[in-house]
């Protein structure tokens, strides 16, 4: 696995962590959550361009894979937080819990929520009266969905001859989408998979335009002398990867700033960070080499999807139970 998106899962987790820990103070911490759509739609682009889609059994195939590795276990923790929301709330919290539970056993609780016109953020921030330990699971929700659309995504992109057809296309989905996204109820955009496609479209370009750089650097009609280039660009790989890095960075500021702007340049930042494949620059080098006693945020992390979001400490129910989950995603 390369260190690099190791290192955005890392903070992906740290971001939506310490976001759940300390709402107030890291106010932007939620858009982790935004970093690891990008790496879902990366991580599945090349795994389904890897492997052609040419029958429906290709299709099965894909998902049996997906759904052995994540269900399981998700369905064990659904249990288990069942019984604690029985054993530890109280008798008044049942029904809307159990509501969820069961939208969380056919893994849409994000429609449940967009059902019920709640918002995430007051539903998170409620008091202790309206607990519902389940609405966490919506990022997961959204992140099955895709899961179930995506084959026929690259079926059709298998009809595109070229990569460069495909990428175009890639940004299409996420320029519009994005539009589309910003056009729409916040509250319902939020939650709604399909107004969600557009950031792990920006994982599809980040795929294609590796692809589209190795293919130019393997063909040897485009090897030529080493001349001086007309057009030299003022900055290197490195150069993208620091302003990328910084961008994510401002996640963690105290002040809460415009999400509108800041979610899509956040996205692109994260697609960006993977196109460099910083194994061999800064961030790679840190990975590979940290310093003694430093441990290597989501170096245990094995999860394409997105970080199942912890409670507040007020609402510790599932808590203990999210960490194997993540791993188990893949």
């Amino acid at each position: 696995m390369r260190q690099d998106i190791q290192c955005l899962r890392g903070i992906a987790i740290i971001l939506v962590f310490i976001f759940h820990l300390f709402p107030s103070l890291f106010v932007n911490g939620f858009l982790g959550v935004d970093i690891f759509f990008v790496i879902s739609g990366y991580l599945m682009a090349k795994n389904l361009t890897k492997n052609e889609l040419k029958t429906l059994n290709d299709i099965a195939q894909f998902y049996y894979r997906r759904f052995r590795r994540i269900l399981p276990l998700y369905y064990f923790i659904v249990f288990m937080i069942v019984i604690m929301v029985h054993l530890y709330l109280g008798d008044y919290l049942w029904d809307n819990n159990n509501r969820y539970s069961l939208a969380s056993l056919f893994l849409v609780t994000n429609q449940l929520v967009i059902h019920d016109q709640e918002d995430y953020f007051k539903e998170f921030q409620a008091s202790a009266t309206s607990v519902n330990v389940f609405l966490h699971l919506w990022s997961l929700s959204v992140e099955m969905q895709f899961y179930l659309l995506v084959p026929f995504i690259f079926f059709g992109f298998q009809h595109l001859k070229h990569d460069y057809l495909k990428f175009i296309a890639s940004c299409l989905i996420t320029i519009f989408g994005f539009i589309a996204f910003a056009m729409i109820l916040p509250k319902f955009a939020f939650n709604f998979m399909f107004l969600r496609l557009w950031q792990f479209s920006a994982g599809f370009i980040a795929l294609f335009w590796s692809r589209i750089e190795k293919s130019i650097c393997d063909n040897p009609k485009l090897k030529r002398e080493p001349t001086e280039s007309i057009f030299k660009l003022p900055f290197t790989k490195d150069d993208l990867l620091t302003i990328s890095l910084t961008i994510l960075a401002i996640c963690f500021l105290p002040s809460e700033l415009n999400v509108l702007y800041l979610r899509p340049i956040v996205t692109m930042a994260t697609a960006v960070v993977i196109i460099c494949e910083s194994q061999n620059n800064m961030i790679g080098n840190v990975a590979k080499d940290p310093p003694l006693g430093t441990p290597l945020p989501g170096y245990q992390s094995q999860s394409d999807g997105p970080p199942l979001v912890f409670p507040r400490k007020t609402r510790t129910i599932g808590a203990f139970f999210i960490n194997p989950l993540i791993q188990s995603v893949h």
